[in-house]
């Protein structure tokens, strides 16, 4: 049983920091302190249906916002702006959005304090989580905050236009002075559940890291991720804010990724204990730097910061090559004090063949089941990164083949090499890829240098036990203290001084770890195996007899079959797991025809009778695109767009007139032949422009489209055209109650001769 210990130790240490990484409970109302049950009826109000932009259930929450902040007696502005922005030269956004400012003013107004998250939705989706619950959040701190006087304003910007690519966000940055903001926190959710984590953060960041630790109660969050995050495409309204080099930080909930903008993200499914994390420390954020002096010019050095069992650890990042510079230099007596062993370099050659050996075994095996797991399951592809609402059982199943793969390796080349071999290859590769790290990421190596040094010295510490006449003993003081380490290490100090080790080491490790099996899906599976294999590895410096236990490999048996037979379990939709169904009315007005339409690749049991025998077919839409559709025998429901054309010989102006339109696209097949093109007043080409081009509208087209076109010639022919999008379909459509609606809107596509 002894032998096992170590094992219930490491998940003993798991279990923990996965409940010190938990979001906090849900307090009881009252009116000190953020209470998530307070914030819950705003989130019921705004996240009762979808609000898109520019729909009149987007006005309906902009509304709600203004009417709670005046209750408050909080002076509110809608700050109306207009913005564009092109993608590759040929896609153009260009939009008219209403961000809400609702500002506490402070008794020395130089510079703000901003809380900032978006009130819309995307068109398929209530957003209870993305983004409600921020907006919920602001109301209840608001009411807290404006109970007391503080120094800085302090201002809460919500957003209009954010899933549509950041729109409000950038209208305001284009068009307000962003010099008076101090510090700007962004509120977010890519699920519906898990910790608030402060996870994308500005330059120079180590004075805020230092001010979070003060003001926050168990906050998450680690530079990796700061690292991370600065590498990724993904953006968010704070992504504006940030090259604008205003000071701040992006925050989240990411468990329940399932429900990202899945029609299932209501106020029934959000976690409350996640929007209790984000509001307390929103209040407490506020409430800190409401009060702090902002005018001041701090130091631009980022931080390495990370959790420590319930602690935010801070230092400068110079102390990680102190730490990689001793590894190596232990790694180095280690291979010393080994190579006396005729066997040395055919061990260390066999160690580094069984590494390899089980690393491309691990990857390999979980791209064959990411890809098996689709063809069983093609449900899990209409989910983004295919998580379906089961995938964490999959993250066990990989966890539970790195822990095979390693047992099958180790044991097929246990003969041919020593473990102490193995510890040192892993030992070499791990501060490899520290060096790269702390080259390339540098407040991100803390993630191997601070395990790394504990893992080297429980290598050296045995190998020098193991070579007690070595080089390091003709050195007296070396000697002595070595001698007396020993003749202690004899006795329970060494077990408490191996516990101590490897609890550092999981500590550590353990929360950076949770947190990326969160971030990864099903398409990458060999992500979490991978880290799984590393921690392993680690493990064997201190408890390697565990792996050498004959039952591992039956407990990785057991773990990938259980997690694989409950994910099956609940492979299926139901009423509690629903399957995203996207569906979509199109009318051709030129040809006079009708088609139910899917964006989903392949038809699923929301699709019903209408696409039953759905083929790929080319439509206008308004450019060509191959969809999944079939042909309606219906007539829209909703009136036509009428056109009313004004042409001289090279200036035309069309009215489009429509009613209740959320978004508008006109596409040009030959901007070549084009001088001038105004979309109501804006210009939409720009000079170089020579491919086709489409622009598209957003906040700005509701109920009348206005083009104003030139021609470069009197002569030639130019095809415009145009698709306007309204809410709704032209007869009820049956659903299977295992499935929910996306799209669920009329298209109509027209093209327009000048």
């Amino acid at each position: 049983m002894s032998r096992w210990l170590p094992l219930f130790w490491i998940l003993f240490i798991l279990i923990l920091s996965i409940q010190l990484e938990s979001p906090l409970k849900i307090k009881i109302n009252d009116t000190k302190g953020f209470s998530a049950i307070n914030a819950k009826p705003h989130l019921d109000i705004m996240a009762s249906e979808n609000h898109f932009i520019g729909t009149d259930s987007n006005k309906k929450v902009r509304d709600y916002i203004l009417r709670e902040f005046n209750k408050l007696g909080i002076q509110t502005e809608v700050f109306v702006g207009y913005c564009s922005t092109i993608f590759r030269n040929t896609h153009k956004k260009m939009a008219i959005t209403e961000n809400i400012i609702a500002t506490i003013k402070g008794f020395d107004n130089s510079k703000s304090v901003v809380i900032a998250g978006h009130y819309d939705s995307v068109l398929s989706s209530p957003g209870a989580a993305d983004d409600v619950h921020s907006v919920a959040c602001m109301l209840e701190v608001a009411r807290l905050l404006k109970q007391n006087e503080y120094k800085n304003d302090i201002q809460f910007l919500i957003t209009d236009g954010e899933e549509m690519g950041l729109l409000g966000a950038k209208a305001y940055v284009e068009n307000k002075d962003v010099e008076t903001i101090g510090v700007l926190f962004n509120y977010e959710a890519r699920g519906n559940s898990g910790a608030g984590i402060f996870f994308e953060w500005s330059e120079g960041n180590h004075w805020l890291v230092r001010e979070l630790r003060k003001a926050t109660h168990r906050p998450v969050t680690n530079s990796m991720a700061y690292e991370i995050y600065k590498r990724l495409p993904n953006d968010s309204d704070f992504t504006h804010f940030k090259q604008a080099g205003i000071q701040g930080i992006n925050h989240a909930f990411i468990d329940g990724f399932s429900y990202y903008h899945n029609p299932a993200d209501t106020p029934e499914n959000i976690n409350l204990n996640s929007v209790q994390h984000t509001g307390e420390n929103m209040f407490l954020l506020a409430n800190h730097f409401a009060s702090l002096n902002l005018s001041i010019e701090h130091n631009k050095q980022d931080a390495i910061f990370f959790n420590f069992l319930g602690m935010l650890v801070i230092y400068p990042p110079i102390v990680d090559s102190v730490f990689l510079i001793s590894i190596f230099i232990l790694i180095l007596f280690i291979i010393y004090y080994s190579k006396g062993n005729e066997r040395f370099v055919k061990n260390i050659f066999f160690a580094l063949l069984s590494i390899f050996s089980c690393i491309i075994l691990v990857i390999g095996f979980n791209l064959l089941m990411s890809v098996t797991l689709f063809k069983l399951y093609p449900q899990y592809d209409v989910f983004y990164t295919g998580q379906f609402y089961n995938h964490k059982w999959y993250i066990l199943c990989s966890v539970a083949s790195a822990i095979l793969c390693f047992h099958f390796c180790y044991f097929l080349f246990n003969k041919l090499t020593s473990r102490q071999s193995i510890l040192i290859v892993a030992s070499i590769l791990l501060l490899s890829i520290g060096i790269w790290m702390h080259l390339n990421m540098p407040t991100a190596s803390y993630i191997i240098s601070f395990p790394l040094l504990a893992i080297v010295i429980q290598i050296f510490l045995s190998t020098i036990k193991l070579n007690p006449e070595s080089f390091i003993f003709k050195i007296p003081i070396l000697k002595n203290a070595i001698l007396d380490l020993s003749s202690i290490t004899k006795f329970k100090v060494d077990k408490i001084s191996n516990l101590l080790r490897s609890t550092f080491v999981l500590a550590i490790w353990c929360p950076i770890l949770i947190t990326l099996f969160l971030a990864f899906s099903i398409k990458l599976l060999f992500v979490p195996a991978i880290i799984s294999l590393g921690l392993i590895l680690s493990s064997m410096s201190f408890y390697a007899q565990i792996w050498e236990l004959t039952p591992v490999r039956y407990l990785g048996v057991v773990l990938f079959v259980s997690g694989f037979l409950i994910a099956h379990s609940q492979s299926e939709p139901n009423a509690s797991r629903p399957l995203p169904s996207n569906m979509q009315y199109v009318y051709n007005i030129d040809q006079d025809k009708a088609y139910w339409i899917t964006d989903n690749e392949q038809l699923n049991i929301g699709h019903g009778e209408e696409l039953m025998d759905a083929t790929p077919l080319e439509l206008e839409m308004p450019y060509r695109k191959t969809v999944l559709a079939s042909e309606a025998d219906v007539k829209p429901e909703i009136a036509q767009p009428a056109v009313i054309m004004n042409s001289l010989k090279s200036n035309t102006r069309i009215i489009y007139n429509q009613s209740k339109s959320f978004r508008t696209m006109v596409y040009v097949e030959d901007p070549s032949k084009v001088e001038k093109l105004y979309l109501n007043g804006k210009p939409a080409l720009s000079e170089s422009q020579s491919n086709a081009f489409i622009a598209d509208l957003y906040g700005m087209a509701q109920d009348s489209l206005v083009i104003e076109l030139v021609k470069s010639d009197t002569v030639s022919t130019i095809n415009v055209k145009v698709c306007t999008m309204f809410q709704g379909m032209p007869e009820h459509q049956e659903i299977s109650n295992k499935a929910l609606r996306t799209g669920d809107f009329t298209s109509f596509v027209q093209t327009i001769k000048i």
